[in-house]
């Protein structure tokens, strides 16, 4: 299975302005980074609820963001290279040119 965390937000990426890119993908690792800290305090906390019920809580959060991925990531835009790989080189040279002129 791909790893649509990291595969999603790129893609996004790519069709943005070059100008944006970098502003987009600092703030992707930013938020990714600030993400991973706050599920390891949510996790310790949750770490403490007796009766075993800890680790099925931690995993039912974990489902969130993930099942938002996974249902979000069929609408994104096609990408020039994709486009190609799928055998539509004239719609991706329309979708190419149509990402540069938002530069």
């Amino acid at each position: 299975m791909i790893n649509f965390v990291a595969v999603s937000p790129l893609i996004s990426f790519r069709n943005g302005a070059p100008r944006h890119r970098g502003a987009f993908n600092s703030g992707f690792q930013l938020c990714l980074g600030c993400g991973i800290l706050i599920a390891y305090l949510v996790n310790y906390n949750i770490e403490k609820i007796k009766g075993g019920w800890g680790w099925r809580v931690s995993l039912g959060l974990a489902a969130v963001p993930a099942s938002i991925l996974t249902i979000s990531t069929p609408f994104l835009p096609e990408t020039p290279n994709s486009l190609v790989q799928q055998g539509q080189s004239r719609k991706s040279q329309e979708n190419a040119a149509e990402n540069s002129r938002h530069c």
